[in-house]
C-alpha cells in the first residue's frame, strides 16, 4: 500500500513531458504496450493480474487514454485493490470479458467508484 501511495505522489509531481518520458521508459523496461488491446480468446475465463494492472493504469492516466478523471482520493492502488478483490470473489469472479467492457468505457462504472469511496471511508474510520 505504501508503494502505491508513493508512486501516485511521484506521478502527480511530474510535468507532462516527464510523465511521457517515464511512461516510455516503464513500457520499454516492462515490455507492456499501453496502446494494445487485450487478446481475449475466452471472455468467460477469469481475468489476469496483468489485465487488472492495465485497467488501473488506464484510468489513472486518464488524459493520455482519453478517459474521464477519477474522483479525488481514488488512485492506482485503490483501483487495483478493488478489482483484485472482485477477481478473488468466489460468487462472481471478474472475467476477461468484463475487463474488456470496462476498458471500452469512458469512465469506471459508478457502482465501482462508489464501492471504492465507501471502502476508503471505512478504512479512514479505522
Amino acid at each position: 500500500m505504501k508503494n502505491s501511495l508513493e508512486l501516485t505522489a511521484f506521478l502527480k509531481s511530474l510535468t507532462s513531458n516527464q510523465k511521457e518520458d517515464f511512461t516510455k521508459a516503464f513500457i520499454k523496461s516492462s515490455g507492456t504496450k499501453t496502446s494494445g488491446k487485450f487478446e481475449v480468446k475466452n471472455p468467460e475465463k477469469p481475468a489476469t493480474v496483468g489485465m487488472i494492472n492495465k485497467l488501473a493504469m488506464t484510468f489513472v492516466d486518464h488524459v493520455g487514454n482519453n478517459k474521464k478523471p477519477l474522483p479525488k482520493g481514488i488512485a492506482y492502488g485503490t483501483i487495483r485493490g478493488h478489482f483484485l478483490n472482485r477477481l478473488n470473489n468466489d460468487k462472481e469472479t471478474l472475467t476477461q470479458g468484463k475487463i474488456v467492457k470496462i476498458m471500452a468505457m469512458k469512465s469506471l462504472p459508478s457502482s465501482d467508484i462508489k464501492a471504492m469511496q465507501t471502502y476508503k471511508k471505512l478504512v479512514a474510520k479505522g
